[in-house]
């Protein structure tokens, strides 16, 4: 079953290349990646931990990132983008359920967000819980973060 929108273009990332160096012990992350991303192209970043995956994604999504020094260049025409990090951010365990899912989320389609929930065992009544988002287990968390990215329109989800 397909939760994606519609979307807008065929080439959407462009890496040329992209040079990941970390500024402490100017250790290259990544060095020299070039590739080139497709519409519906699925793409998995393999290795070990602490090698720079996490820092590859936030950097394809814009973030400035203080620690390192970034080379190369990064074309992209993508609008939207859904991100659901390794370990769950600080100031979303704090967010309740309710603020999560309807004060937070003017565009979420609520008709993929129900459905979501069904096919994930996931209680449906608990979006409106005052319970917080960092007293669920670590799959529930999971859970309702994939619920509530695939309800969001995206152009790519990174995960």
């Amino acid at each position: 079953m397909q939760y994606g929108h519609s979307r807008k273009c065929n080439n959407m990332i462009n890496i040329n290349h992209l040079t990941i160096t970390q500024n402490k012990d100017l250790r290259d992350l990544v060095s020299d990646l070039n590739i080139n991303i497709q519409d519906r192209e699925k793409v998995a970043i393999i290795g070990e931990e602490g090698n720079g995956k996490s820092t590859l994604l936030r950097t394809l999504m814009g973030e400035k990132l203080a620690d390192f020094s970034i080379r190369g260049e990064i074309q992209s025409d993508l609008q939207s983008l859904a991100y659901i990090p390794q370990k769950l951010p600080e100031d979303l365990k704090k967010k309740t359920l309710h603020d999560y899912f309807f004060l937070d989320s003017a565009d979420l389609d609520y008709s993929i967000l129900y459905r979501l929930a069904e096919e994930l065992h996931f209680d449906s009544d608990r979006f409106a819980s005052d319970q917080e988002i960092g007293s669920l287990s670590g799959g529930e968390a999971l859970k309702i973060q994939l619920i509530h990215e695939f309800a969001k329109p995206f152009e790519i989800l990174f995960f």
